[in-house]
């Protein structure tokens, strides 16, 4: 099982640095993180499927929008397909 936490509006280097080593052994296969002025997002990856492109957060292609999440997508080869149309 992967870990996520975020962060609002804080001073976020140390605690998304220590959020990340607690959540370590829930993912111990890719550890990252994505920050703004406001907010901080982080993802440690325990990779069971699309080992080499499910890396988090994700952004959108225009980069407006970022996600973490801890779930999966079973129509990803779909959605795949369809988004490179």
């Amino acid at each position: 099982m992967c870990g996520i936490f975020g962060l609002v509006q804080s001073p976020w280097r140390e605690q998304a640095e220590g959020a990340l080593g607690a959540l370590g052994s829930r993912g111990p296969d890719a550890r990252h993180i994505w920050a703004d002025d406001h907010v901080v997002l982080g993802h440690t990856r325990l990779a069971v499927i699309d080992l080499v492109t499910g890396e988090q957060p994700m952004r959108s292609p225009d980069g407006r929008l970022v996600v973490v999440f801890n779930g999966e997508i079973y129509n990803y080869r779909e959605l795949r397909r369809v988004s490179a149309t």
